[in-house]
Protein backbone atom coordinates (compact mmCIF):
# COMPACT_ATOMS: atom_id res chain seq x y z
CA UNK A 1 0.00 0.00 0.00
CA UNK A 2 2.68 2.17 1.08
CA UNK A 3 4.77 1.52 -2.39
CA UNK A 4 1.66 2.22 -4.36
CA UNK A 5 1.41 5.91 -2.61
CA UNK A 6 4.81 6.73 -2.93
CA UNK A 7 4.81 5.73 -6.78
CA UNK A 8 1.44 7.77 -7.21
CA UNK A 9 3.45 11.10 -5.27
CA UNK A 10 6.53 10.76 -6.92
CA UNK A 11 5.76 9.79 -9.86
CA UNK A 12 6.17 12.77 -13.05
CA UNK A 13 7.40 14.58 -10.04
CA UNK A 14 9.00 17.41 -12.46
CA UNK A 15 5.49 18.35 -13.70
CA UNK A 16 3.75 18.77 -10.46
CA UNK A 17 6.72 20.83 -9.28
CA UNK A 18 6.21 22.61 -12.49
CA UNK A 19 2.47 23.08 -11.97
CA UNK A 20 2.83 24.96 -8.37
CA UNK A 21 4.87 27.06 -10.02
CA UNK A 22 2.69 28.29 -12.72
CA UNK A 23 -0.20 28.41 -9.94
CA UNK A 24 1.96 31.05 -7.94
CA UNK A 25 2.52 33.02 -10.72
CA UNK A 26 -0.59 33.12 -11.81
CA UNK A 27 -2.11 34.41 -8.51
CA UNK A 28 0.78 36.99 -8.51
CA UNK A 29 -0.61 38.05 -11.91
CA UNK A 30 -3.97 38.07 -10.84
CA UNK A 31 -3.12 40.16 -7.35
CA UNK A 32 -0.83 42.58 -9.54
CA UNK A 33 -3.19 43.33 -12.21
CA UNK A 34 -6.52 43.95 -10.33
CA UNK A 35 -4.27 45.67 -7.35
CA UNK A 36 -7.41 45.77 -4.51
CA UNK A 37 -8.05 48.94 -2.64
CA UNK A 38 -6.93 48.59 0.92
CA UNK A 39 -7.16 50.39 4.33
CA UNK A 40 -4.96 51.46 7.30
CA UNK A 41 -4.73 53.95 9.66
CA UNK A 42 -2.11 56.39 9.82
CA UNK A 43 -0.54 58.90 13.43
CA UNK A 44 0.23 62.30 12.74
CA UNK A 45 1.48 65.25 15.17
CA UNK A 46 -1.11 68.09 14.99
CA UNK A 47 0.35 71.55 14.29
CA UNK A 48 -1.39 74.46 15.90
CA UNK A 49 -1.58 77.92 13.02
CA UNK A 50 -2.59 81.33 14.05
CA UNK A 51 -2.41 80.80 17.87
CA UNK A 52 -1.45 85.07 18.11
CA UNK A 53 -5.21 85.05 17.52
CA UNK A 54 -5.79 84.11 21.30
CA UNK A 55 -2.63 86.00 22.42
CA UNK A 56 -3.90 89.18 20.90
CA UNK A 57 -6.90 89.07 23.18
CA UNK A 58 -4.90 88.40 26.11
CA UNK A 59 -5.48 84.77 26.21
CA UNK A 60 -3.44 81.55 25.96
CA UNK A 61 -4.21 77.63 24.95
CA UNK A 62 -3.16 74.59 26.66
CA UNK A 63 -3.96 71.07 25.61
CA UNK A 64 -6.03 69.02 27.21
CA UNK A 65 -4.46 65.81 27.10
CA UNK A 66 -1.01 67.26 26.58
CA UNK A 67 -0.40 66.00 23.75
CA UNK A 68 -1.32 67.30 20.02
CA UNK A 69 -1.57 64.02 17.63
CA UNK A 70 -4.37 62.39 15.59
CA UNK A 71 -4.95 59.22 14.27
CA UNK A 72 -6.89 58.39 10.83
CA UNK A 73 -7.97 55.72 8.60
CA UNK A 74 -6.73 56.25 4.80
CA UNK A 75 -7.72 54.11 1.93
CA UNK A 76 -5.92 53.52 -1.36
CA UNK A 77 -4.61 50.73 -3.66
CA UNK A 78 -2.62 47.90 -1.98
CA UNK A 79 0.03 49.22 -4.16
CA UNK A 80 0.24 53.32 -3.36
CA UNK A 81 -0.82 52.36 0.52
CA UNK A 82 1.81 50.20 1.39
CA UNK A 83 4.20 53.29 0.46
CA UNK A 84 2.84 55.43 2.79
CA UNK A 85 4.27 56.08 5.90
CA UNK A 86 3.03 58.76 9.40
CA UNK A 87 5.33 61.40 7.73
CA UNK A 88 3.76 61.68 4.93
CA UNK A 89 0.80 63.04 6.37
CA UNK A 90 0.38 66.54 8.00
CA UNK A 91 -2.59 67.86 10.34
CA UNK A 92 -3.46 71.36 11.26
CA UNK A 93 -5.90 73.43 14.04
CA UNK A 94 -6.36 76.29 13.27
CA UNK A 95 -6.95 79.14 16.16
CA UNK A 96 -9.60 80.63 14.14
CA UNK A 97 -11.63 78.05 14.22
CA UNK A 98 -12.21 77.49 18.06
CA UNK A 99 -15.51 76.78 19.64
CA UNK A 100 -15.99 75.85 23.30
CA UNK A 101 -12.76 74.47 23.32
CA UNK A 102 -12.19 72.42 20.66
CA UNK A 103 -10.72 73.49 17.51
CA UNK A 104 -11.23 70.62 14.25
CA UNK A 105 -8.12 69.46 12.75
CA UNK A 106 -7.44 68.97 8.69
CA UNK A 107 -5.63 66.09 7.62
CA UNK A 108 -3.61 66.21 4.04
CA UNK A 109 -1.17 64.01 2.37
CA UNK A 110 1.97 65.62 0.70
CA UNK A 111 2.00 62.28 -1.41
CA UNK A 112 -0.48 60.89 -3.44
CA UNK A 113 -2.90 62.97 -2.41
CA UNK A 114 -5.07 62.08 -5.92
CA UNK A 115 -5.05 58.62 -5.47
CA UNK A 116 -6.42 58.53 -1.88
CA UNK A 117 -9.07 58.69 0.85
CA UNK A 118 -8.59 60.20 3.92
CA UNK A 119 -11.62 59.30 6.06
CA UNK A 120 -14.20 61.77 6.24
CA UNK A 121 -14.55 61.60 9.75
CA UNK A 122 -14.74 64.70 11.86
CA UNK A 123 -10.94 65.31 13.97
CA UNK A 124 -11.06 67.78 16.82
CA UNK A 125 -8.12 69.13 19.19
CA UNK A 126 -9.38 69.53 22.76
CA UNK A 127 -7.84 72.81 24.24
CA UNK A 128 -8.82 74.83 27.65
CA UNK A 129 -8.38 78.96 26.97
CA UNK A 130 -7.15 81.15 30.25
CA UNK A 131 -6.11 84.79 30.45
CA UNK A 132 -2.37 85.75 30.08
CA UNK A 133 -0.66 88.27 32.60
CA UNK A 134 1.91 89.98 31.99
CA UNK A 135 3.78 91.95 35.35
CA UNK A 136 7.38 93.17 35.94
CA UNK A 137 8.85 92.34 39.17
CA UNK A 138 11.87 93.80 40.39
CA UNK A 139 15.60 91.29 40.63
CA UNK A 140 16.93 90.74 44.02
CA UNK A 141 20.88 89.79 43.99
CA UNK A 142 22.55 87.43 45.36
CA UNK A 143 25.37 85.39 45.91
CA UNK A 144 26.35 81.84 46.68
CA UNK A 145 29.55 80.35 48.03
CA UNK A 146 32.10 82.07 50.03
CA UNK A 147 35.29 83.90 48.27
CA UNK A 148 38.95 83.25 49.03
CA UNK A 149 40.05 84.01 52.92
CA UNK A 150 40.46 87.64 53.26
CA UNK A 151 37.91 88.79 50.55
CA UNK A 152 34.13 89.85 51.37
CA UNK A 153 31.32 90.35 49.36
CA UNK A 154 30.89 94.29 49.97
CA UNK A 155 27.67 94.66 47.96
CA UNK A 156 25.60 93.14 45.07
CA UNK A 157 23.63 94.63 42.19
CA UNK A 158 21.82 93.82 39.24
CA UNK A 159 21.15 94.82 35.45
CA UNK A 160 18.90 95.26 34.05
CA UNK A 161 17.23 95.26 37.73
CA UNK A 162 13.25 94.65 35.75
CA UNK A 163 11.97 91.45 34.74
CA UNK A 164 8.97 91.25 32.58
CA UNK A 165 6.96 88.48 32.55
CA UNK A 166 4.24 87.09 30.56
CA UNK A 167 2.61 84.00 30.77
CA UNK A 168 -0.49 81.89 32.02
CA UNK A 169 -2.14 84.27 35.08
CA UNK A 170 -2.28 80.76 37.26
CA UNK A 171 1.38 80.62 37.29
CA UNK A 172 2.58 84.54 36.70
CA UNK A 173 0.46 84.99 39.94
CA UNK A 174 2.39 82.54 41.99
CA UNK A 175 5.55 84.33 41.29
CA UNK A 176 7.08 86.31 44.95
CA UNK A 177 10.25 87.01 43.89
CA UNK A 178 12.64 86.61 41.45
CA UNK A 179 16.10 86.32 42.24
CA UNK A 180 19.49 86.26 40.07
CA UNK A 181 22.53 84.83 42.53
CA UNK A 182 25.84 84.92 40.99
CA UNK A 183 28.65 82.04 41.99
CA UNK A 184 30.94 83.91 44.72
CA UNK A 185 33.24 80.83 45.40
CA UNK A 186 36.93 81.69 45.59
CA UNK A 187 37.10 84.52 44.22
CA UNK A 188 39.78 87.49 45.06
CA UNK A 189 38.55 90.50 43.07
CA UNK A 190 34.98 92.03 41.72
CA UNK A 191 33.40 90.26 39.35
CA UNK A 192 30.37 90.06 36.93
CA UNK A 193 28.52 86.91 35.94
CA UNK A 194 25.79 86.76 33.50
CA UNK A 195 23.05 84.71 35.23
CA UNK A 196 19.05 83.40 33.95
CA UNK A 197 16.81 84.80 37.17
CA UNK A 198 14.76 82.22 39.07
CA UNK A 199 10.81 82.38 40.06
CA UNK A 200 9.77 81.59 43.48
CA UNK A 201 6.91 81.14 44.81
CA UNK A 202 5.76 82.22 48.39
CA UNK A 203 7.39 79.04 49.85
CA UNK A 204 10.50 79.63 47.88
CA UNK A 205 9.99 76.63 45.40
CA UNK A 206 11.24 77.57 42.32
CA UNK A 207 8.70 77.52 39.32
CA UNK A 208 8.38 75.95 36.03
CA UNK A 209 8.98 78.76 33.49
CA UNK A 210 8.70 76.25 30.41
CA UNK A 211 5.39 78.37 29.30
CA UNK A 212 6.75 81.77 30.31
CA UNK A 213 8.48 84.25 27.85
CA UNK A 214 11.14 87.17 29.70
CA UNK A 215 12.34 90.61 28.18
CA UNK A 216 15.44 89.02 29.22
CA UNK A 217 16.77 85.73 29.45
CA UNK A 218 19.98 86.43 31.52
CA UNK A 219 21.05 89.78 33.56
CA UNK A 220 24.71 90.77 34.73
CA UNK A 221 25.00 90.48 38.60
CA UNK A 222 27.61 92.83 39.80
CA UNK A 223 29.51 91.77 42.51
CA UNK A 224 31.95 94.60 44.34
CA UNK A 225 34.50 93.13 46.98
CA UNK A 226 36.75 93.93 49.79
CA UNK A 227 38.89 92.80 53.01
CA UNK A 228 37.73 91.41 56.18
CA UNK A 229 38.09 92.64 59.50
CA UNK A 230 36.89 91.89 62.96
CA UNK A 231 36.14 94.54 65.15
CA UNK A 232 34.85 94.71 69.06
CA UNK A 233 31.89 96.08 70.30
CA UNK A 234 32.61 98.61 72.85
CA UNK A 235 29.63 99.67 75.36
CA UNK A 236 29.43 102.43 77.31
CA UNK A 237 26.61 103.71 80.09
CA UNK A 238 25.45 106.74 81.30
CA UNK A 239 23.45 108.52 84.49
CA UNK A 240 23.83 106.76 88.42
CA UNK A 241 22.12 104.18 89.56
CA UNK A 242 19.83 104.39 92.38
CA UNK A 243 20.74 104.08 95.90
CA UNK A 244 21.00 100.45 97.34
CA UNK A 245 21.81 99.07 93.41
CA UNK A 246 25.02 98.58 91.88
CA UNK A 247 25.94 97.48 87.95
CA UNK A 248 27.21 93.74 87.78
CA UNK A 249 27.79 93.58 84.09
CA UNK A 250 27.10 95.17 80.76
CA UNK A 251 27.72 92.67 77.58
CA UNK A 252 26.74 92.93 73.84
CA UNK A 253 26.19 89.77 71.81
CA UNK A 254 27.65 89.44 69.86
CA UNK A 255 31.07 90.83 71.41
CA UNK A 256 32.47 91.32 67.74
CA UNK A 257 31.60 91.49 64.26
CA UNK A 258 33.12 91.68 60.48
CA UNK A 259 33.73 94.25 58.97
CA UNK A 260 34.41 94.99 55.54
CA UNK A 261 35.93 97.92 53.14
CA UNK A 262 38.71 98.86 51.59
CA UNK A 263 42.00 99.13 53.54
CA UNK A 264 43.08 102.06 54.42
CA UNK A 265 39.32 102.72 56.17
CA UNK A 266 39.49 99.19 57.56
CA UNK A 267 42.88 100.13 59.22
CA UNK A 268 40.81 102.92 60.84
CA UNK A 269 38.54 101.43 62.76
CA UNK A 270 39.59 99.05 65.83
CA UNK A 271 36.33 98.80 67.47
CA UNK A 272 32.59 99.89 67.38
CA UNK A 273 32.31 102.12 70.08
CA UNK A 274 28.38 102.93 71.43
CA UNK A 275 27.70 105.83 73.06
CA UNK A 276 27.04 106.44 76.17
CA UNK A 277 23.78 107.99 76.22
CA UNK A 278 22.07 104.68 74.75
CA UNK A 279 22.56 103.16 78.04
CA UNK A 280 21.02 105.25 80.57
CA UNK A 281 21.21 103.66 84.23
CA UNK A 282 19.14 107.06 86.26
CA UNK A 283 15.85 105.15 86.09
CA UNK A 284 16.86 101.67 85.99
CA UNK A 285 16.64 99.46 89.46
CA UNK A 286 16.65 96.07 87.37
CA UNK A 287 18.16 93.75 84.69
CA UNK A 288 17.75 94.97 81.32
CA UNK A 289 18.22 94.42 77.42
CA UNK A 290 17.94 96.39 74.41
CA UNK A 291 18.69 96.16 70.77
CA UNK A 292 20.90 98.80 69.22
CA UNK A 293 21.28 99.09 65.14
CA UNK A 294 25.36 99.37 65.33
CA UNK A 295 25.27 100.26 61.40
CA UNK A 296 25.24 103.73 61.87
CA UNK A 297 28.01 103.72 64.50
CA UNK A 298 30.13 102.45 61.35
CA UNK A 299 32.29 104.87 59.64
CA UNK A 300 31.91 105.91 55.89
CA UNK A 301 33.30 103.10 53.65
CA UNK A 302 32.92 100.80 56.08
CA UNK A 303 30.16 98.00 56.27
CA UNK A 304 29.65 94.98 58.24
CA UNK A 305 30.24 91.62 56.49
CA UNK A 306 26.67 90.24 57.38
CA UNK A 307 24.04 92.55 57.26
CA UNK A 308 21.67 90.18 59.47
CA UNK A 309 24.30 90.88 62.13
CA UNK A 310 23.60 95.09 62.17
CA UNK A 311 21.15 94.55 65.65
CA UNK A 312 22.87 93.67 68.32
CA UNK A 313 21.49 92.84 72.22
CA UNK A 314 22.97 94.74 75.16
CA UNK A 315 22.51 92.77 78.84
CA UNK A 316 22.71 95.18 81.70
CA UNK A 317 23.01 93.06 85.36
CA UNK A 318 22.05 95.38 88.02
CA UNK A 319 22.94 94.20 91.81
CA UNK A 320 19.86 95.49 93.92
CA UNK A 321 19.97 95.52 98.37
CA UNK A 322 17.52 92.89 99.26
CA UNK A 323 16.86 90.78 102.12
CA UNK A 324 16.81 87.03 103.14
CA UNK A 325 16.26 84.76 105.77
CA UNK A 326 19.40 82.54 106.74
CA UNK A 327 19.17 78.85 109.22
CA UNK A 328 22.48 79.33 110.26
CA UNK A 329 23.85 75.70 112.34
CA UNK A 330 24.61 76.95 115.91
CA UNK A 331 27.94 74.40 115.64
CA UNK A 332 29.00 77.36 113.49
CA UNK A 333 28.68 79.92 116.32
CA UNK A 334 31.96 80.74 118.87
CA UNK A 335 31.08 81.49 122.23
CA UNK A 336 32.99 84.26 124.45
CA UNK A 337 32.79 86.00 127.54
CA UNK A 338 32.18 82.41 129.38
CA UNK A 339 33.51 81.74 133.12
CA UNK A 340 35.90 79.43 133.21
CA UNK A 341 33.53 77.19 135.79
CA UNK A 342 30.54 77.67 133.25
CA UNK A 343 29.39 75.46 130.64
CA UNK A 344 27.38 76.77 127.76
CA UNK A 345 25.21 74.57 125.54
CA UNK A 346 22.81 75.78 122.69
CA UNK A 347 19.40 75.12 122.86
CA UNK A 348 18.12 74.61 119.48
CA UNK A 349 20.34 73.35 116.25
CA UNK A 350 20.45 76.26 114.29
CA UNK A 351 19.47 79.62 114.16
CA UNK A 352 17.08 82.58 112.28
CA UNK A 353 19.04 85.48 110.97
CA UNK A 354 18.11 88.26 108.23
CA UNK A 355 20.84 89.37 106.19
CA UNK A 356 20.60 92.15 103.47
CA UNK A 357 22.83 93.23 101.22
CA UNK A 358 23.01 92.83 96.88
CA UNK A 359 21.06 90.50 95.56
CA UNK A 360 24.15 88.45 93.26
CA UNK A 361 25.82 88.48 96.70
CA UNK A 362 22.92 86.89 98.97
CA UNK A 363 22.29 84.17 96.16
CA UNK A 364 26.08 83.17 96.61
CA UNK A 365 25.85 83.30 100.03
CA UNK A 366 25.75 79.68 101.45
CA UNK A 367 24.17 79.26 105.31
CA UNK A 368 26.19 76.64 105.94
CA UNK A 369 29.51 78.32 106.53
CA UNK A 370 28.18 81.50 108.03
CA UNK A 371 30.19 81.86 111.31
CA UNK A 372 29.54 84.31 114.39
CA UNK A 373 30.20 85.01 117.74
CA UNK A 374 27.48 84.70 120.90
CA UNK A 375 28.80 86.90 123.93
CA UNK A 376 27.84 85.56 127.35
CA UNK A 377 29.81 87.74 129.61
CA UNK A 378 28.48 88.08 132.62
CA UNK A 379 25.65 85.33 132.95
CA UNK A 380 24.21 82.88 134.98
CA UNK A 381 23.25 79.83 135.25
CA UNK A 382 20.12 79.44 133.51
CA UNK A 383 18.76 79.47 130.05
CA UNK A 384 18.81 83.31 128.07
CA UNK A 385 18.71 85.04 124.96
CA UNK A 386 22.29 85.84 123.84
CA UNK A 387 22.90 88.26 121.01
CA UNK A 388 25.09 86.71 118.04
CA UNK A 389 27.08 88.48 116.06
CA UNK A 390 27.85 87.44 112.09
CA UNK A 391 31.05 87.63 109.89
CA UNK A 392 29.93 88.39 106.78
CA UNK A 393 31.47 89.62 103.84
CA UNK A 394 31.65 93.41 102.75
CA UNK A 395 28.28 94.36 101.67
CA UNK A 396 26.36 92.60 103.79
CA UNK A 397 24.63 92.79 107.32
CA UNK A 398 22.45 91.16 109.29
CA UNK A 399 19.51 92.69 111.58
CA UNK A 400 19.69 91.55 115.33
CA UNK A 401 20.10 88.17 115.96
CA UNK A 402 19.50 85.82 119.21
CA UNK A 403 20.14 82.61 120.37
CA UNK A 404 19.00 80.42 123.30
CA UNK A 405 21.82 79.24 125.02
CA UNK A 406 21.98 77.33 128.40
CA UNK A 407 24.77 78.43 130.99
CA UNK A 408 25.25 75.82 134.24
CA UNK A 409 28.31 74.90 136.86
CA UNK A 410 30.73 72.74 135.53
CA UNK A 411 30.82 71.05 138.66
CA UNK A 412 26.95 70.41 138.79
CA UNK A 413 27.44 69.12 134.76
CA UNK A 414 29.81 66.88 136.27
CA UNK A 415 27.54 65.52 139.16
CA UNK A 416 24.95 65.20 136.84
CA UNK A 417 26.58 62.85 134.57
CA UNK A 418 27.73 60.80 137.58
Amino acid sequence: MLKKISRILFSNIGLKIMAVIAAIITWILVVNVQDPDRSKYFTTNVDVVNANVLTKNGKYYELKNDKASVTFRVSAKRSIIERLSNSDFTATADMNYLNDGKVPINITAERYSSQITISSMSYYLSVSVGDLQKKRFSIKPATTGTPANGVAVNSVSVSPNVLSVEGPDKIVSKIKVVKATADVKGITKDMIESVVPILLDKDGKEIDTSELTFSNTTVNVNVKTGNIKSVPINVSTSGELPSGASLASVTSNPETVEITGIPEKLNQVSSIDLPGSLIDLSTKTENFETTIDITQYLPDGVALLDDREKDIVVDVKINTSTSKEYSIPTANLTVFGLAADKTCTFVDSSVQAEITGLSEALNQLDASKITGKVDVSGLQNGSHQANVSLILNSGLSAGTVTVQVDIQDKNAKTTNNN
